[in-house]
């Protein structure tokens, strides 16, 4: 399914992709991505390929452009825009990455996890509660280019891995993510409450 789904978006099989959704602004950690991937050793940031979906201002889409220019990774990154069809570009890609300063709950992890996607993330906000880390995905603390650069390194390198932990995702999404789980557990909170 993944190989197709690349194929469909002219995704070159012979690297790692990995694929990040959220706005441009500072706040959602891009920066520090093209840091973590920049420091990597020159083989393993040459096997990799980045995709950014997401919008921002001018001023924001400038500082990332110039941001990927100025760390000469103008290979190994593509930066997408906003697109519509975020769930094929989940299908596609080997690994989500998005290491959020703050994040509030973050539905793109439930996304990428019910696509079977290995996460890397920040232990920010309500992240945690969705990744398990070393069984879903892995966390770093935010703003830690360093410690996300040996995350990268350690999913990208280690395609089983990543396989075992998307698998994981999917199942810990679907147990308790699913529409009907998340019904059961208001139902349960509005009962406790009114009793």
């Amino acid at each position: 399914m993944r190989s197709n789904a690349k194929q469909s978006l002219d995704l070159d099989a012979r690297f790692c992709h990995l694929l990040s959704v959220g706005h441009l602004g500072p706040i959602k950690g891009h920066q520090d991505t093209l840091e973590a991937i920049a420091s990597l050793p020159e083989n393993v940031r040459t096997s990799l390929r980045l995709h950014i979906a997401g919008s921002g201002s001018e001023q924001e889409q400038a500082a990332i452009t110039s941001k990927v220019e100025a760390l000469g990774l103008q290979q190994e990154v593509s930066l997408l825009g906003q697109i519509t069809n975020v769930s094929d570009w989940m299908t596609a890609c080997d690994l989500f990455i998005l290491p959020s300063h703050e994040e509030a709950f973050g539905l793109v992890f439930i996304e990428a996890g019910a696509k079977g996607l290995a996460t890397i993330a920040t232990r920010v906000g309500g992240i945690p509660d969705i990744i398990e880390h070393q069984e879903t995905g892995l966390l770093v603390p935010p703003k830690t280019p360093s410690a996300l650069s040996d995350a990268i390194r350690q999913l990208t390198e280690n395609a089983d891995l990543r396989q075992t932990m998307g698998q994981k995702a999917h199942k810990r999404v679907a147990s308790r993510f699913s529409t009907d789980n998340m019904i059961n557990q208001y139902l349960a909170i509005f009962n406790r409450v009114s009793s």
